[in-house]
């Protein structure tokens, strides 16, 4: 049996965070569900989201436009959203 840290994952699995001027997040692996996950964190908000190999192969495949659509964090919220509006028109 093994003991459960802070984030909720095994301690004795993985866990690292990546931060920037715009984010900061901690990742580990999850392996509360049917296969391992990733289990991504947002330090700021709390938020959080569960990405399996499917997900992460989807996201790799993707074109950078793609990933773009993606970004819903900060300031590049409204830039996104405001990309899209002028595309559209």
């Amino acid at each position: 049996m093994s003991t459960v840290g802070s984030t909720g994952t095994p301690a004795n699995e993985f866990s690292f965070e990546i931060a920037s001027e715009f984010a900061a997040v901690r990742i580990s692996r999850d392996t509360s569900g049917r296969g391992p996950r990733l289990l991504i964190e947002d330090l700021e908000t709390g938020d959080s989201a569960r990405i399996d190999a499917l997900e992460l192969a989807s996201f790799c495949r993707a074109s950078e436009d793609q990933r773009r659509d993606w970004l819903r964090t900060g300031q590049y919220q409204v830039e996104v959203q405001i990309d899209t509006q002028i595309d559209a028109e």
